[in-house]
């Protein structure tokens, strides 16, 4: 029996390791970069693997036209793998994290292999008090960044980040910087807001730590003593809602805050409501790098951010306007038409970003048939 799909052979098929983006997983910002990749490759058969250390799993987890996602283990499909990158034109693995699984496959298939950085692992755990793993991430994003014929990135600063942390192993050649857009998104999405009536938050996202929940609970909490005519929505994972819930509990002002989880599509349909939305990142490498999905959302819909530091990204070099936390306890700073004025400046910027992502995804779609022929 064949193990490959009948399109596996075929010159235009690329192996993807990572998941698929489907309905129970699309809230996740890594799934939206996956989605946003995966726009690119449409028109060519995709074979994602989900590989694994320990268990089993059942070979085909999910199939729909030119997709198809499968459970493999490493040891037990080893052959099966190795058969998959060897039937690929291109074989993209998104993040270190699935760089770690396939490790055996790195250096062989070197010439086909394009990685997704997504973020900065080490720093990431190390910020987190994982010591030990960020040894072994960094460890694991050293083979990356060496053996990976590209290497994708989401902005500027991550080229720039890589390029000085590594001289010896990569230049700037190698390197492709798409921003972390939904290319299935032609532009903004321009829903004007009322001239008059209460002022409407949002957050739509995780509760990680670097999210800073406390801190935007704690800032509602303040802006309770401030005015009244306003409105929070907050939207986490379903698995996050009671603990969020009983934070705003204690808030004493849960008449204005609402707590709640949605999919992804109803959260967009949110945001076009949505006056102004916390993205509270500290003033880290991790977040100077980043070019977070939820930031990037709320632009596109008209919703300005509140910032805790405003070094996120690309996003200031392209001249994107904000608000801080204590600009959000000023009255005089969130009038209706200074809020417009500042919607209308990130329209811009995002439309600045998007010429620069549909460039770099002109790029990476010439590298890739250049690899099918």
């Amino acid at each position: 029996m064949r193990h490959i799909p009948p399109w596996g052979y075929r010159p235009d098929v690329v192996v993807f390791i990572a998941d698929y983006p489907r309905q129970e997983n699309d809230r996740d910002g890594m799934m939206q970069r996956i989605l946003a990749v995966d726009s690119i490759f449409s028109a060519a058969p995709r074979l994602y693997l989900l590989v694994y250390f320990r268990r089993h799993w059942r070979r085909v987890a999910y199939s729909s036209g030119l997709v198809r996602v499968e459970r493999v283990n490493l040891f037990l499909h080893y052959r099966y793998v190795t058969q998959c990158f060897v039937a690929a034109s291109c074989v993209y693995i998104h993040s270190v994290w699935n760089v770690m699984k396939v490790l055996p496959w790195i250096k062989k298939f070197r010439e086909k292999i394009i990685a997704d950085a997504h973020g900065v692992v080490p720093e990431e755990m190390v910020f987190l008090g994982r010591t030990a793993w960020a040894a072994v991430c960094g460890a694991v994003e050293r083979v990356m960044v060496r053996n990976a014929r590209l290497l994708v990135v989401v902005t500027q600063r991550m080229a720039d980040h890589f390029l000085r942390k590594y001289p010896a192993e990569i230049d700037i050649s190698r390197v492709i910087t798409l921003p972390n857009l939904d290319f299935r998104n032609s532009g903004e999405s321009r829903v004007p807001r009322p001239e008059k009536g209460e002022l409407r938050l949002i957050y739509a996202g995780g509760v990680h730590k670097w999210q800073n929940i406390d801190l935007m609970l704690a800032t509602l909490r303040r802006l309770t003593d401030v005015r009244r005519d306003w409105l929070a929505s907050l939207y986490v994972p379903p698995e996050a809602v009671q603990e969020v819930q009983e934070k705003v509990n204690r808030l004493e002002c849960c008449s204005q805050v609402r707590v709640g989880s949605l999919l992804h599509g109803d959260v967009l349909r949110e945001y076009a409501t949505a006056d102004v939305g916390f993205v509270l990142r500290e003033h880290t490498l991790l977040n100077e790098v980043a070019m977070p999905t939820k930031l990037v959302e709320y632009i596109t819909y008209g919703v300005i951010p509140i910032v805790l530091s405003p070094e996120i990204g690309d996003f200031r070099q392209h001249g994107y306007k904000y608000i801080t936390v204590e600009d959000l306890l000023d009255p005089r700073k969130l009038a209706r038409q200074t809020l417009e004025e500042m919607r209308q400046s990130n329209f811009e910027c995002l439309a600045s970003i998007r010429c620069l992502a549909t460039s770099a995804r002109q790029s990476l779609e010439a590298y890739c048939k250049a690899r099918q022929l």
